[in-house]
């Protein structure tokens, strides 16, 4: 079986198109689900909140000691800027010592918020995601000299585990792929999409 006679560039891009053609719909999914996370931990935002009387810098203080762990302190300052992004302060007053009460409602755009970062979050991972698996692909297909990639096809759940099939002169290609929920230092909730060569 010869090699593809198309340049590494070339297949690149075509592996591109088709990986994208076979994800369509993969960008309103990662959007949905991205609400449904946010939406969930500002649920359990309000519970702590309410327990507190609504006062976040009793629920959701910004860590200052260092003898808690990296893992306690990163998860105090996440939780302290997500406050802060969806929450408003209620009392009117511009300063405040650290240790002063922060009373605290849902701000009334917290929904607009929710959706403008789920729709940014998902066109970027999107992106991202379909530039990895297509990169793999194509870098795959001339290492093991596997011809044309011709096909492409997308079966599964993203976070329960999908797989992307390549068709190519020499057969069939699989990656698979788990999403892992991960949540930053300035209190963003983000996936990891984790993607292996099946054998």
């Amino acid at each position: 079986m010869p090699k593809s006679i198309l340049t590494p560039e070339a297949d690149i891009n075509k592996t591109y198109v088709l990986t994208a053609n076979a994800l369509q719909g993969l960008e309103e999914h990662i959007k949905a689900r991205v609400v449904l996370q946010i939406n969930n931990r500002l649920n359990e935002m309000l519970a702590k909140l309410a327990a507190c009387g609504m006062d976040s810098e009793a629920a959701f203080p910004y860590p200052k000691s260092t003898r808690i762990s990296r893992n306690d302190y990163i998860r105090g300052v996440s939780d302290f800027h997500f406050c802060d992004k969806y929450f408003a302060t209620t009392d009117g007053r511009t300063w405040r010592n650290d240790s002063d009460p922060r009373p605290v409602a849902l701000r009334t755009n917290s929904q607009e918020l929710v959706e403008h970062e789920a729709a940014k979050y998902a066109k970027e991972a999107t992106a991202s995601f379909i530039h990895k698996i297509a990169g793999k692909m194509a870098a795959h297909a001339i290492k093991a000299d596997l011809g044309e990639v011709t096909g492409c096809q997308h079966t599964g759940d993203m976070w329960a585990g999908s797989t992307v099939s390549y068709q190519t002169a020499k057969g069939e290609v699989h990656w698979h792929t788990q999403t892992i929920i991960n949540l930053s230092i300035l209190g963003k909730l983000f996936n990891q999409f984790p993607t292996r060569l099946c054998k």
